[in-house]
């Protein structure tokens, strides 16, 4: 879609819908764990689970990212919310504390997203469903 001289997408502003989904579960499937969604948490749990060893799967209804993940990053942010000023007032020697908690957060889930474990590749490449 056009306006202008803007173009904006019909998914996301961040990203575009994949070309390649995979196909809907069909049948039965066993597994230890089932994670349902996957957004910023299910997918982080998922693979943390993976490279512990346990069997775990991933349910999806669209494909992982879709949703509120892929529209606000999960409220992901490299600062505290609020009135910082606020905060410091109130909270002043616990401030610098939740400060680098935010912004490890961030860094943290770069890297889980830059650079999985070959486990972790492989529970999302195969797991990951699209339900209807």
């Amino acid at each position: 879609m056009a306006s202008h001289s803007i173009d904006y997408r019909t998914f996301t502003g961040w990203i575009e819908a994949p070309s390649k989904v995979s196909p809907a579960l069909e049948g039965e499937l066993t597994c230890e764990v089932a994670v349902v969604g996957g957004g910023l948490g299910g997918m982080s749990t998922a693979l943390r689970l993976a490279e512990r060893g346990v069997d775990v799967v991933l349910f999806e209804a669209e494909f992982c990212g879709h949703g509120s993940s892929s529209r606000n990053a999960g409220q992901l942010a490299g600062g505290p919310g609020g009135d910082i000023q606020l905060l410091n007032l109130l909270y002043p020697k616990r401030l610098p504390a939740v400060v680098r908690f935010a912004e490890n957060s961030a860094h943290f889930i770069e890297a889980l997203a830059a650079a999985p474990s070959s486990i972790a590749a492989r529970v999302l490449a195969s797991s990951s469903s699209r339900s209807r």
